[in-house]
Order: structure tokens, then sequence, then C-alpha cells
């Protein structure tokens, strides 16, 4: 319908760049599936930590003024990354659209956080089999874009870029 047109348009960014969605779809789910485990388990975390609040009251720096070994720091850093890793996939999602016409934040919570299957979320949001799929879709290419300006401002410039552009 109208509804999805304008979803689309609002993800192209500019006249010249066309975000491709089934390629952004892909790596985003990917990303969800893959990357993100790997990065909770990095910094010590289980996935339901994702739907906390306290999760961005994380430590960002800790002091050092107890220099035991450079080992241990290391390896503080390496959590503190992965920490920083997660909290800007959180705060991502906290900036996806979550309204009765672009449920895309529940969408991809019920889903990748909490794992529940997609006929119970489509069920959750009201919205048929069809619909769903599509605003899942439009939910994991939002993703894609937020995490853009959240790399930016959590310093995670070293994340995946999850767009994807039309040739």
């Amino acid at each position: 319908g109208v509804g999805i047109v304008r979803d689309v348009e609002e993800l192209s960014l500019g006249s010249e760049i066309e975000i491709d969605l089934e390629k952004t779809m892909g790596a985003t789910a990917r990303f969800f599936k893959l990357t993100l485990p790997h990065y909770i388990k990095g910094a010590g975390l289980q996935l339901n930590d994702l739907t906390s609040p306290e999760i961005t009251d994380m430590p960002t720096t800790r002091s050092t003024a107890n220099t035991q070994e450079i080992k241990l720091m290391k390896a503080w850093e390496r959590v503190e990354q992965y920490e920083k890793k997660v909290v800007t996939v959180y705060k991502t999602l906290q900036v996806c659209a979550n309204t009765q016409m672009q449920p895309y934040r529940t969408i991809l919570v019920n889903k990748y956080v909490e794992g529940f299957p997609d006929w119970q979320i489509a069920n959750t949001i009201q919205y048929s089999d069809r619909q769903y799929h599509t605003k899942k879709k439009l939910a994991l290419c939002e993703f894609a874009e937020c995490l853009e300006t959240q790399k930016i401002k959590n310093g995670t410039l070293d994340m995946p870029v999850l767009l994807r552009y039309k040739e």
C-alpha cells in the first residue's frame, strides 16, 4: 500500500544513493544472528541484557591507578570494546521507530533479543504474515541506518556497516 512506499522513501539517503533493501536486510539479520552474540560474550553479558536500561550505565573507562599486570589491562580494554559495541546496539534499538505503523523496535527486540518466532510477533503487533515480513525487512533496514549514527556517537566505528546500496 501507500504506507510501504513512504517507508522505503524514508530509507533512501538523498536521491543519488538508494539502499538495497534485500541485501541490507540480509546483512543486518546476519549481524543479529552471528556478530551480536560474539559481542555479548566478549562483554561478559547475556542477550537479554539488551532490554535492560542499566546497560547504558556501564563504565566506559576504568581507573588504572593500580596498574596491575598489563595483561589484565589489555583484557579489560577488550571487554570494554565489546561493552561499547553492545551499548551501541542497545542505543540503536532505542532510536528505531516504534509506532503502530512502524513497530520496528518491537519486531527487532522480539525477534533477535527475545527469540520469538515470526508468527508470534506478527500476532503481537496484529499484522498479517505478508505485512509482518515487509515490516521486518524495513525494521532491519532502519536498524542498519540508525546504527551508523550510533557508531559515531559511541566511538565504535570498527563495527560493520550493514547498509548495502544498489549498484
